[in-house]
């Protein structure tokens, strides 16, 4: 039983965590600013002060698309993230 309640109880958060996300991202019709919106919340919800997002070019690279208290190497040159960091 204690098992069950622990199990529903994870499951309800992830479903929380989508929901925001979800939130976070239907507000938004420009993208640098839905996935800084989301990263932020999502950064709340697990309790990080540091977070990032990467997203793939059309080419295949990635690139930095959104980040949050970087520290201060990357945010002087946040190109260092990118590539295969």
């Amino acid at each position: 039983m204690a098992d069950d309640r622990v199990e529903l109880e994870r499951r309800n958060r992830e479903l929380s965590i989508l929901h925001a996300i979800a939130n976070a991202l239907n507000r938004q019709t420009d993208l640098r600013r839905a996935l800084q919106t989301t990263l932020s919340q999502v950064a709340d919800l697990f309790g990080l002060e540091t977070g990032w997002v990467f997203l793939i070019r059309d080419d295949g690279d990635p690139y930095l698309a959104a980040s949050q208290n970087l520290p201060d190497p990357f945010v002087d040159e946040p190109e260092r993230m990118e590539g295969d960091c």
